[in-house]
């Protein structure tokens, strides 16, 4: 595992081995050299790396030829012999000085256990560097998150930037070396110091915006409010500044920014994206497809996220196969979720069996995840109303499990037992789940809230929910129960102030109806109903609401 993550690394910054037919040949050497030269290629094209390493090794030792030194470092990373990648790209660097053999050097010095073998190195490519020192610090900084021991390259980091305090360059490279091991504060003032020396680095003022706002995201929009006033052509940062500004729920004044921007910078892939996103999160469906069509256009870097969003906006405007059009474009790590999304709305329209035949198909394409597909075909089950069959899904699921997906498969067994009555069996799961994980505060929860709710036994359900909520004190689901609970416990006053607090978090159906009905039943009947009616115009469907209102009376 060690060498294939050490492989694809690499790959991220070009060290990619290229095929022997590819591989430049050196100019003006002796024919025995040459000859030694296509014995390693060929070595390396017969599956033998480590003799078409030693060869090179051999060779780059006889002659200073940068093609050589290339193709040796080249070969090193190639078959996965990092000290000799290491050793022979110095060689290449030491008889060359070229400037990718310089950020080679750099890259791999980052990646190595042991970074601070490479320290002289490293400083005699610093100082080799002259004008283009900058450069190399913006490629060390890039390539410290591939870092292989974050804690011995920020003190070796320190030491190299040393020597060159009037260099804004060398503190961005200190700022991003101390936030790699969460010292903020050093970081913080490296960045001061980079942006005293050049005043329009607009990186170190985005990254220092993104450590402050660890403490808050008001003093980090702040402090970008500022820069952006003194800097209105600093497209990151105002970009920044946008996003942060929706975050502080200043939705409006974040999409003028993002509107601005998206003509200012009309080719930018990530504009079009954030400014879709934030389109989307108005309400402006239709506008934010726009958006996210150009930003995949653009060729956004994440795309499947872009596709996962659009999928989500054709299905609020109740266009299936938009939908499932666009879920079908999502691959990789996010194929399970845009697959689940899919079978779900198929699901909810009431064509079962095309929600399952996607879930079998994607078994076969994916069998390794066939345990979550089952989970999401138990779903679709469950959402169709069989929920005997969800129930007879996840049981097989689980018949041998004895890992940690097991936890996840009783939980959802346990969700179905509820919707067939069956609270002994929900109980059973819920227990066995809190047997191995004592802790778990899902588990806790849920079963705390469905004893309040189903049961007599609230006194019960008060203690499980009160440890779920010390482990997750602003967990909006875990708040709704609480306040649930005291409303069967009859302490109406801390069950208004909890439901209150949990819909400020979480407007959803359920937690709405516990506070309409709470508030009805504490005589605030008119602020009860403008919060029911509210919540129905937003999910008119809800049985949740409709209940409630209907018992209620509420009109």
């Amino acid at each position: 595992m060690k060498r294939l993550l050490l492989s694809l690394s690499l790959a991220t910054i070009g060290l990619q081995p290229v095929a022997a037919e590819e591989a430049a040949e050196p100019q003006g050497l002796t024919p025995q050299i040459l000859y030694r030269f296509l014995l390693g290629e060929i070595a390396q094209q017969r599956g033998q790396g480590g003799a078409a390493v030693e060869l090179f090794d051999l060779l780059t030792e006889e002659s200073a030829d940068p093609v050589l030194g290339r193709r040796a470092a080249q070969l090193a990373i190639a078959n996965n012999r990092f000290g000799d990648a290491l050793r022979l790209t110095a060689r290449w660097y030491n008889n060359s000085k070229s400037p990718e053999a310089a950020e080679w050097l750099v890259a791999l010095a980052l990646r190595s256990p042991d970074p601070e073998r490479s320290r002289i190195p490293l400083q005699q490519v610093l100082t080799d560097a002259g004008s283009r020192r900058e450069a190399l610090w913006r490629y060390y900084a890039e390539q410290l998150p591939e870092a292989g021991s974050p804690t011995a390259i920020y003190p070796l980091t320190r030491d190299l930037t040393e020597p060159y305090k009037t260099e804004a360059g060398a503190w961005w490279v200190r700022a991003n070396a101390a936030a790699q091991v969460n010292r903020k504060d050093e970081a913080l003032d490296a960045l001061e110091q980079a942006l005293r020396l050049n005043d329009n680095f607009e990186d170190a003022a985005v990254l220092r915006a993104q450590l402050r706002a660890r403490n808050g995201l008001a003093e980090a929009s702040k402090q970008l409010q500022a820069y952006v006033s003194s800097h209105p052509k600093a497209m990151r940062a105002r970009l920044m500044l946008a996003l942060s500004l929706a975050d502080l729920k200043r939705g409006q004044e974040a999409l003028v920014m993002l509107q601005a921007l998206r003509k200012e910078a009309p080719e930018s892939a990530e504009v079009a994206y954030q400014l879709g996103r934030q389109l989307a999160g108005m309400g402006q469906g239709k506008a934010a497809e726009g958006a996210l069509q150009d930003a995949i256009r653009l060729r956004y870097r994440d795309t499947d996220t872009a596709y996962l969003l659009l999928g989500r906006l054709a299905a609020e405007r109740d266009d299936v196969d938009a939908a499932l059009r666009a879920w079908d474009e999502v691959e990789g790590g996010a194929f399970l979720n845009a697959q689940r999304q899919a079978a779900e709305l198929l699901a909810r329209k009431g064509r079962l069996a095309e929600a399952r035949s996607r879930v079998s198909e994607a078994i076969a394409q994916q069998p390794a995840a066939r345990r979550e597909f089952l989970r999401i075909d138990a779903r679709v089950l469950s959402l169709a109303g069989q929920q005997q069959q969800a129930y007879d899904v996840l049981s097989e699921a689980l018949q041998g499990s004895a890992d940690e997906s097991e936890t996840d498969l009783l939980y959802d067994r346990a969700l179905v037992a509820e919707k067939m009555n069956r609270l002994d069996w929900l109980e059973r799961d819920l227990r066995a789940i809190l047997k191995t994980q004592p802790e778990n505060s899902t588990a806790l929860n849920a079963l705390g809230y469905t004893l309040a709710d189903r049961t007599d036994r609230h006194t019960e359900a008060l203690t499980l929910i009160s440890k779920a909520l010390e482990k997750e004190p602003d967990n909006p689901a875990i708040l709704d129960s609480m306040g649930w609970v005291k409303f069967k416990l009859g302490q109406l006053a801390e069950a208004t102030d909890y439901l209150r607090t949990a819909y400020s978090k979480l407007q959803e159906p359920d937690v709405a109806a516990h506070l309409g009905e709470v508030l009805w039943l504490t005589g605030k009947q008119a602020e009860a109903r403008a919060l029911l009616q509210d919540a129905l115009k937003k999910h008119p469907d809800e049985a949740v609401l409709l209940d409630v209102m209907k018992r209620l009376q509420v009109k």
